[in-house]
Parts: structure tokens; sequence; C-alpha cells
């Protein structure tokens, strides 16, 4: 697998936000792109909706709790991780707090990171990095 063909997607776990990911994830990979999809673990209830997609858990956290600082600070350093071994050509975002480690992590690694968010309030997490 290139790393040039791998396209990380962030996504929160609620449909809004994995809807339009999903739609995206279809059309990259008819393209020939590998995918890899990562967010919270609630995620493995919508697996099945990213079949040809690497899943990838990355901690995270709703800002409204206290052990939310910690959380996110893992998160981005699990992402980072992840994204120096995969090496991906871009790292999209579609907004809900579990994206915000990962697209941190993706604005420390200085990967290409378009944002498909139309909303000002939802594009928070892809705005900071």
């Amino acid at each position: 697998m290139s790393a040039s063909n791998i396209v990380v997607l962030s996504a929160g776990g609620t449909g809004g936000h994995l809807f339009p990911a999903q739609a995206l994830a279809g059309a990259l990979t008819a393209r020939g792109r590998d995918i890899v999809v990562m967010t919270d673990t609630r995620f493995s209830n919508y697996a099945t909706a990213f079949p040809r997609a690497r899943i990838q858990a990355v901690p995270s956290s709703p800002l409204n709790t206290i052990t939310a600082p910690f959380k996110i600070m893992a998160g981005v350093a699990i992402a980072l991780t992840k994204l120096l071994k995969l090496k991906p050509a871009a790292v999209i975002g579609f907004g809900g707090y579990p994206s915000v480690p990962v697209m941190l992590a993706a604005a420390w690694r200085a990967c290409p990171r378009p944002s498909s968010n139309r909303m000002p309030w939802s594009a928070a997490p892809t705005a900071w990095s």
C-alpha cells in the first residue's frame, strides 16, 4: 500500500458527521484510495458503514467533562503516532469532538487537512488545527 494512497477521515460518532464521511469514503475507494477512519470507540456501531476502510479508535471526550483535557491529550499522542506510521496523503475532518485529537495531530504533522464542515459551530474541531 503506497503512503500517498492513504486518506484518513476523522468524524464524530453521530450520523451528521459520519454520513458525509461515508459518502467520501465510497468515492475515494472507487478511485483506488485506501481509507482509514479515525474516531472514538463509539464507532464500532457504525463499522459496517465503511466496509473497505480500516477503523482506528482514538481517545477523545466532550469538553464538558473533567477528564476531557487528559483524554484529548492522549488522543493527540495516539493519533500522531498513527499518522506518522500511515503517512497519509490527507487527513479530512468531518467535525464532532472525536475529530479534535486527530485534526490537532494532523496539524502538528503538517498533513494536508481540508474540512467538510459547512456550519461554523461544527467546524471548530477542524478549524483549531
